[in-house]
Formats: C-alpha cells, structure tokens, sequence
C-alpha cells in the first residue's frame, strides 16, 4: 500500500506529518486560556510608559529619580524569575497545575495594583519603589507560568500558534480599553490623570475576575508530566548550556532595549509636542487598536512562513517608525506621528506573540537534548530579560532626557532637550533593532530542523535527564 500523502520528508530522513499544522484544541478552549492577558496587560501597559510620566507630571518625581527607581525595581524584580519557573516546574512535574499560580497571581496583581494607581498625597519616592516592586512580583508570579502553559497545551505548532495569538489579541485589548479610558463621557480630562489611573484599577480588577472565571470553566487543563528533577543550579545550567538560547538571549537583549527606549519616554514625547499633546489619548487609541487586528495576520504569516521569516519583518516594521520619526519630529499635524506610532504597536504585536512561539521551539530543542521538561525555567528567564532589559531600555531613555535637560511639565523644550528626546525615541531605538535584525539573520534554530526536532520527541518517551557537557 502506498504511504500516505499527509507525510513528507525533512532533513536527517525523518517524516513529519503535516497533521501538526493543524490544530486540535477547540477555538474556545484556547481563547480562554488567553482570556486573563486581558486584564493582566490593562494593569501592565502603563507601568511601562504612562505610570512614570503620570509621576513626573502630576506627583512631582524627577526624571532622574524615576529612571532610578525603574532600573532598580525591574532588576530586582527579575532576580524572581528564575526561582517562580524553578517551583512552577516542579510543581506541575509533581502533578499540580500552572493554573493554581495563574489565579493567585492574578489576585496579588490587583491589590498591588490599587496601592501604585491609586497612591495617596504626597508621593515619596519610597513609596513608588514599594508599590511598584510588589506590583512586578506579582506580575512574575503569573506571566512566567501563563507564558509556560501556552507552550505546553498541545505539541502541534497550530494550537501554539493560535495559544499565543488569543494571549497577544486579549493583551492588546487589555491595553486598548485601558487607553480609551480618557474618552468616557463623565471624565472632563483627556489626559491620563490621577483620577483616570483610580478608575483604571476599578476596571482592571473587575476584568481580572471575568477573566480568571473564563479561565477556570473553559481553559484546557494540560495532563501533568512527572518528570526527574533536578536542582536549580542544574537546572540553569541546562538552560544555559543551550546554544540556541543564548542566541536568542542576545536578540532578546538588543531588541527589547531598543524598543523599551521607544515605549518608556512615548508618552513623555506625545504629551509634550506641540503637534500632538491635544491628541495623546486618541493616538495611543488607535496605535493600540492597529495593533490588535494586525494580530491575525501575524498568526497566518506563522503558520506560512514560521516564526524566523515572521520576525524579520516585524523588526523591518520598527525600523519603518522609528526611522520615520526621525524625519517627521518637527510636523505640526498629528497624523505623520499617530502612524508611525500605529506601526509600531502593529510590530510590537508581532514582538508579544514571536519571541514565546520562538522559546517554545528552543523549548522543545532542550527537552529532546537534555530530557528534562523545562519550560517554567526558559520562560522565567524570559521574563527576567523582559524585565530587566525593558527596565534598562526605559531608564536610558529617562536618563538621556535629563541629561539633555528636558522638562516634562514645560510646554516649550531647548534645543538640547529636543535632541535629547530624539535620541531616546527614534534614534537610539532605530540603531538596537538594525542590529536586532542582523543578528536574526541567522536564525538560532530553522524551521525544517525544529519540525525534525518536534517528530524526534513525539517517538521518544521521556527519559531521565542527561548531565550537563561541561
């Protein structure tokens, strides 16, 4: 009898299926698992770009002392990391479920949240430090395990794929709510005031609640994977010893650095142009919402090209608006601006939805290699250069404007804080994603050998883990 048509061959000899590009998991059940990004990325967003410029601009925090606070929390905070995606996966190895890290981080997400968007008069210093390191806590507690569980819902790349896209398509329109906040009839500001952030964690933890109940009825349940475990020490160096992970930490680095930089001083940017600061709002609005409909077409262009060829254009799309910025930041319409700014979150979208997709493939590489299920880990580690990477992007930024003597509350900027500003949002930025582009040239792991890799797995039955080569 004549094979069947519904294999064909890779390199090495190996037969793959074509099965695995298609997905097996209901649409519903995978939307819900993305369902509590909604309200985890409303709360998140605007700790990255809004929080900051709202403290300089309303509370009376330097822009020194900001950049300080920022780097300092984000790096304390991502020394967590590591120790959440050790327990996390020997929590699920001993039976248990990611889930259970999820809901209570979840919960902690909002309680802090309440004490940094809503903080008393006055505000110290001390007390921003506090509030927004436990709000980070709490945000590793259940992003590194949600980052886990979308790798490990099913092993065909079309589940993962569509796993990720509902996670970025509900974290966009977590963020989309949050900077439509401004047009509500009842609220006399357009801008992001103390009032408004107050009435962002209302709605934020009430969409947490919605989101952790779609979550707990309908999100698919992984079976739990006992595994031999090692030590944390080992269980880094595993991690660590892995070629194409640290490729792809290097691209991590540069990318989210330059990128950050973008993100952190944004609102600062907007709020001060004379060009833009009546339209802020609106230009977060629509960037955001460009954004989020642009998210199925990353997905069809994953599921065309895979994950490498999808990136690449992504980081051309950063280029695109942070090069056009440079040409248009004297334009006295807002419309130059708002889509270069739209171009950016549309990338941005491909960067929340391809880095994981891009782990998840290092993931299996490391589970065939080492025998060991470290996802928890790989995805801990992930956070800990989101964060501390954003956390060194942002203050940069922060850092270049003071040097440069810009002044957050004037209405008129020197020539000195005007250059500041475009280095920290346009240039700077536009030189870390040409070189995050080059150094992705060279993908860590191609498309034909993690679909060898992924076949090799799926013969094998798990075995104990292998020592790391020295």
């Amino acid at each position: 009898m004549a094979k069947s048509s519904r294999t064909s061959p890779v390199v090495g000899g190996s037969l793959v299926t074509s099965r695995a590009a298609i997905g097996t998991i209901p649409t519903f059940r995978l939307a819900a698992y993305g369902a509590p990004a909604f309200s985890i990325y409303l709360l998140l967003n605007p700790t990255w770009s809004i929080i900051p410029g709202v403290y300089a601009k309303y509370f009376g925090l330097s822009l020194s002392t900001l950049a300080t606070i920022v780097l300092a929390t984000r790096i304390l905070d991502a020394l967590f990391d590591p120790i959440v995606g050790f327990l996390s996966d020997r929590h699920r190895g001993r039976g248990g479920s990611r889930w259970i890290w999820i809901w209570f981080g979840g919960i902690g997400l909002c309680i802090a949240g309440y004490f940094l968007f809503a903080p008393p008069f006055p505000v110290t210093p001390g007390y921003f430090f506090a509030s927004l390191i436990a709000f980070f806590l709490c945000w590793t507690i259940v992003e590194v395990p949600h980052l886990a569980l979308g790798s490990e819902l099913s092993d065909r790349p079309a589940d993962r794929a569509a796993a990720f896209g509902w996670r970025t398509s509900f974290a966009f329109a977590g963020h989309t709510l949050f900077f439509s906040i401004p047009f509500l009839p009842f609220l006399t500001s357009g801008d992001y005031t103390p009032d408004l952030m107050r009435l962002a964690i209302i709605v934020g933890m009430a969409a947490m609640a919605l989101g952790l109940g779609v979550s707990l009825a309908l999100a698919p349940r992984p079976a739990a994977k006992p595994s031999h475990h090692l030590g944390i020490g080992k269980v880094l160096r595993s991690a660590l010893a892995n070629r194409p992970l640290r490729h792809l930490i290097l691209v991590i680095v540069v990318d989210n650095v330059g990128t950050s930089m973008w993100y952190g001083v944004m609102y600062i940017h907007l709020s001060s142009s004379a060009a833009t600061m009546q339209h802020v709002a609106t230009i977060f609005v629509v960037a955001s919402f460009t954004g989020l409909i642009a998210i199925p077409g990353w997905t069809l262009l994953v599921r065309a090209f895979g994950p490498v060829a999808a990136f690449l254009v992504c980081k051309l799309l950063f280029l695109t608006s942070f090069g056009g910025s440079l040409l248009f930041t004297g334009d006295a319409s807002p419309i130059p601006t708002m889509a270069l700014v739209a171009i950016g979150f549309v990338a941005m979208a491909g960067n929340n939805m391809l880095f994981p997709m891009l782990l998840s493939v290092i993931g299996d590489y490391s589970s065939w290699k080492y025998r060991q299920d470290l996802g928890g880990t790989l995805f801990a580690i992930y956070a800990f250069l989101h964060k501390a990477t954003y956390a060194m992007g942002v203050s940069i930024g922060l850092y270049l404007l003071a040097h440069f003597g810009f002044d957050a509350t004037a209405s008129e900027q020197t020539g000195a804080g005007r250059l500041g500003m475009a280095l920290a949002f346009s240039a700077v930025p536009l030189l870390l994603m040409a070189g995050s582009l080059a150094l992705m040239a060279r993908p860590p792991i191609g498309r034909a050998h993690a679909a060898l890799i992924r076949a090799r797995l799926e013969r094998r039955p798990f075995l104990a883990p292998t020592e790391v080569a020295p």
